[in-house]
């Protein structure tokens, strides 16, 4: 019986600090612990957290555009975001991912994949949190260590932060 190795997430978040694309997925079933993993990594990097559905639940123009938040706006929340920190953990995004078609769940791997450019278009490293949807984490988005950029959260080592 072989073991799956596990993904130290200081160690990889730190490979992807110098990656040209930077950003990431980690995903799982619903109650899974992603977003107790976001806030320790946080905690542990002192990165920025951002609940994409506090936010919208919070800000009455995004709550009336829900129905037609799309990627590039998405992209647009993002790159607009006024924070210091080099690290942004997007929790509670699975309400937009859920509502979107086929086709945007594509946008939406094409925009970490590709998109969020470092430095280019961004300083910023996105983790991306969500619940596993097939037509996100079935993409194969590596980085240049030929490293899936999609990390399921049971190959995750714990953090240690309580």
């Amino acid at each position: 019986m072989t073991v799956a190795k596990r993904t130290d997430l200081l160690e990889f978040l730190a490979h992807q600090r110098t990656e040209r694309y930077r950003a990431f997925i980690i995903h799982g079933p619903p109650m899974s612990g992603k977003t107790k993993l976001a806030t320790a990594l946080v905690k542990v990097t002192d990165a920025h957290y951002l609940d994409l559905q506090a936010r919208f639940a919070n800000d009455e123009t995004l709550a009336g555009r829900i129905d037609r938040f799309g990627v590039e706006d998405l992209k647009q929340l993002l790159l607009g975001l006024d924070v210091r920190t080099l690290v942004v953990a997007v929790d509670n995004m699975d309400f937009l991912v859920n509502a979107w078609s086929s086709p945007r769940k594509e946008q939406f791997a094409m925009l970490v994949e590709k998109i969020l450019e470092s430095p280019a278009i961004t300083d910023k490293t996105f983790v991306f949190f969500l619940q596993t949807d097939r037509h996100v984490v079935q993409r194969p988005i590596t980085n240049t260590r030929h490293e899936s950029r999609i990390l399921e959260i049971a190959q995750i080592k714990a953090l240690g932060v309580v």
